[in-house]
């Protein structure tokens, strides 16, 4: 998935979505948290080797993410780090629900409720969605991969069918906690001029 920047809309839902969280967390004692919060904050717990994060904080988190978002330029979920990300969609699918109950229920279809809600649960859905580019440079024993194209972010693998899932295991090692279950990777041969293992030049084409 190749995410598009959020428009002014969007923004606003999310803006809403995590100070609306933000909020519940910084003045709700955990027994009183809905359910997928509660759920959340045990998967980032679980991530910083915790048994119970500290709420204020993921609080302040998440109202630097809203005030930091962009119109035009800021994209889901790149703009939420990964061990955010499970709470960010549980506060846009309870933003959602917050709309549907203020109107009574099921809104109007065509309805400006209707559309709201739409727009949170499409945005929820984006948050937990991640296509990471790798960058594939050939080498004498297989593959160099580059996740992000990053310098920092770097494995080796023999096969090449084999990178998606050797990059899957380098960012779970990397950001603890994270579940990369879901990403897409888009696998991207840059080393097109050298020669690959049979002899001939490396392909043009990408793989997945």
């Amino acid at each position: 998935m190749n995410s598009s920047p959020l428009d002014r809309d969007d923004v606003e839902t999310v803006r809403r979505a995590l100070n609306g969280c933000a909020d519940d967390l910084m003045s709700t004692p955990p027994d009183g948290l809905d359910p997928d919060y509660l759920q959340a904050l045990e998967y980032i717990g679980q991530g910083g080797g915790v048994q119970w994060p500290d709420t204020d904080i993921i609080g302040y988190d998440l109202m630097k993410v809203a005030s930091e978002l962009e119109p035009g330029s800021s994209r889901l979920p790149e703009s939420i780090k990964p061990i955010l990300r499970t709470l960010a969609a549980a506060a846009l699918r309870r933003y959602a629900m917050e709309i549907e109950q203020e109107s009574g229920g099921v809104p109007d279809a065509g309805s400006a409720e209707s559309a709201d809600v739409e727009r949170a649960e499409r945005l929820a859905q984006q948050t937990l969605e991640l296509s990471v580019r790798v960058d594939a440079r050939r080498w004498s024993g297989g593959w160099e991969l580059y996740a992000l194209g990053s310098v920092d972010l770097v494995t080796q693998v023999a096969n090449f069918r084999d990178a998606p899932a050797m990059v899957r295991d380098l960012l779970e090692t990397d950001f603890p906690g994270a579940d990369f279950s879901r990403v897409a990777f888009d696998v991207q041969i840059i080393d097109r001029t050298g020669p690959s293992c049979d002899g001939r030049r490396s392909p043009t084409s990408t793989g997945r």
